[in-house]
């Protein structure tokens, strides 16, 4: 009977699948928590400020676009040859 105090518990085996959906939840808000504190990637925070949108995009994300998309490389001072910026800085300050 269902309503049975004494009635012993005969399972002791989680779901594979429960496991997985719990260590990626987990992995998922350490990974959150070290984005949140990191010193590094401001622009990139303000495209992206949850990893949870991040792993929702349907883009490869590489070093080349990266740096197209955040301003850092070559590109602006690229652009700034033509004279379409008015300086090659860097947005993060460190540089052309």
């Amino acid at each position: 009977m269902a309503s049975n105090s004494e009635a012993q518990i005969i399972f002791n085996r989680i779901p594979i699948s429960t496991l997985l959906s719990e260590i990626e939840q987990e992995a998922n808000q350490e990974w959150q928590k070290e984005w949140e504190e990191g010193m590094k990637a401001a622009i990139s925070k303000e495209f992206v400020p949850e990893v949870q949108d991040r792993q929702k995009l349907k883009i490869v994300i590489n070093p080349v676009f990266s740096a197209m998309v955040m301003g850092h490389g070559k590109t602006r001072a690229y652009i700034h040859c033509f004279r379409i910026l008015e300086h090659a800085t860097c947005p993060c300050g460190k540089g052309e």
